[in-house]
């Protein structure tokens, strides 16, 4: 429901909830990401931490194709504003930290024992670089370090 409220950009929706929202999924999957590095290294047997698996359920819904495309059109709308002053830094900041957040658990997927786990996060990878993602940050960066924005 608040997905689709900030995916379609409903007029409710200002640019502080879409900052809360992001900060908010960036927390919910590192807090995912901590309990399974918690649960790896409290296993004493190393074939016993070898075997242990993500959690995803309960960020089952962070991790859908779609909410990685809303991550992507957010910073792609902020990079290719018409003017450098409209560029909202915060907006760009919260964005960019729920995008690092994926890529933690993407590699830490990649390297599970599970080959679900594996198989996943490499369909999500994949699906996250066929964008130009590169170039997008690349502006964004250069925008956000730019002294007439700040």
């Amino acid at each position: 429901m608040i997905f689709d409220a900030v995916y379609k950009e409903e007029p409710r929706v200002t640019q502080k909830h879409k900052i809360y929202y992001f900060l908010l999924c960036a927390w919910a999957i590192d807090m995912t990401r901590c309990k399974y590095q918690a649960a790896k290294e409290s296993a004493t047997d190393p074939h016993v931490r070898c075997m242990v698996e993500f959690d995803l359920s309960p960020i089952a819904q962070l991790m859908q194709f779609p909410h990685f495309e809303l991550i992507y059109k957010t910073l792609y709308q902020e990079v290719t504003r018409e003017k450098k002053k409209d560029f909202k830094v915060n907006t760009f900041n919260a964005d960019l930290m729920l995008f690092t957040e994926y890529l933690r658990i993407l590699t830490d997927m990649s390297v599970s024992m599970s080959m679900n786990d594996r198989k996943n996060s490499n369909a999500l990878m994949a699906h996250m670089f066929r964008h130009d993602i590169a170039k997008v940050l690349k502006e964004g960066f250069y925008l956000a370090g730019s002294e007439e924005v700040i």
